[in-house]
């Protein structure tokens, strides 16, 4: 079962707009929809498949379900030939950051020569807007949280696997310590007691659950 925790990487693209909202929003949940219970479905058939939890067969809503998810599936397995450890809906929370933690789909150790590499994939199962991967704050907080648990390494690595949408289904970026050290700084500057009363309204108040009550 996935833990929400108040500050959460999924939210952090946001906050990092209107830090106020992390407040504002705490304690209030989201509206589940069918597209949403849709894709906590595919995520749950991906891991099964990964972990051999599901057996040899899996039942798929779908057939498109069913190629997409297993798509998924070879894109992570793709990343386990040089892998030394790796984890599938692996909850983590910070011991450096009260109340920072989430739940992230894939992460996994790589040996590439004399290079250790911390790799995490978020997979997107919606068929909207494209996210997009490079500095996006849900991976970098999967990376600094992983990171903590799992120990520094010579770099870091991001994909999001998101076949629904036009283009490439998996998207990569590499960053260094330094890139994590910055996010770091950026992460706890957005959710200071400075920033608790710093809004800003904008496309992001359409995920924010306080969105009804915020008349910023």
């Amino acid at each position: 079962m996935t833990v929400h925790y108040p500050i959460g990487p999924s939210s952090l693209s946001r906050v990092f707009k209107c830090p106020g909202s992390l407040r504002l929003a705490q304690g209030r949940e989201t509206t589940t929809s069918q597209y949403a219970t849709e894709g906590s479905l595919a995520h749950d058939l991906a891991a099964k498949a990964l972990t051999g939890e599901g057996g040899s067969v899996i039942m798929f809503e779908s057939d498109e379900m069913a190629d997409h998810v297993q798509g998924y599936v070879a894109f992570c397995r793709s990343i386990l030939k040089n892998c030394s450890r790796w984890a599938v809906e692996t909850t983590y929370e910070s011991k450096e950051i009260r109340e920072f933690g989430g739940t992230a789909d894939f992460v996994a150790v790589i040996r590439e020569g004399d290079r250790s590499v911390l790799h995490v994939v978020d997979f997107k199962y919606g068929a909207g807007v494209p996210v997009g991967v490079e500095n996006n704050p849900q991976l970098l907080a999967y990376l600094l949280l992983a990171r903590e648990d799992l120990g520094e390494h010579d770099a870091y690595r991001a994909s999001i696997y998101q076949p629904r949408t036009s283009g490439e289904a998996a998207e990569t970026v590499e960053y260094d310590r330094g890139d994590l050290e910055e996010f770091r700084k950026t992460l706890l500057d957005a959710i200071s007691e400075e920033r608790k009363d710093d809004f800003s309204a904008g496309d992001h108040c359409r995920w924010c659950p306080a969105v009804t009550d915020c008349d910023h």
